[in-house]
């Protein structure tokens, strides 16, 4: 990927004549490290379309979310490769 940003930055100042490229991007500092407190909670399932509406029907069985229910989705915690575990358990 650094190679591929490196060819984009030579093209973009080949086409505009400026260095420009660096102000497409803020400055983001990725921290390894394991939230005491996930924030977040609950999944949140959006909305179904009843079983019986679904038969000899071509409507969408999933609804989606709103805007509320998306932005809730958004700030769950998903760091899956987290593993909790009891006090004084095992990793097992």
């Amino acid at each position: 990927m650094g190679i591929a940003r490196q060819a984009a930055e030579a093209i973009d100042f080949d086409l505009m004549k400026e260095k420009r490229f660096h102000l497409l991007f803020r400055h983001f500092k990725y921290k390894d490290e394991i939230v005491v407190e996930p924030e977040g909670g609950k999944k949140v399932d959006p909305k179904k379309l009843p079983v019986k509406e679904r038969i000899s029907s071509f409507q969408e069985v999933l609804a989606g979310y709103t805007g509320e229910q998306a932005l809730h989705e958004a700030t769950r915690c998903l760091r899956c490769d987290v593993k909790c575990q009891p006090e004084g358990g095992s990793n097992e």
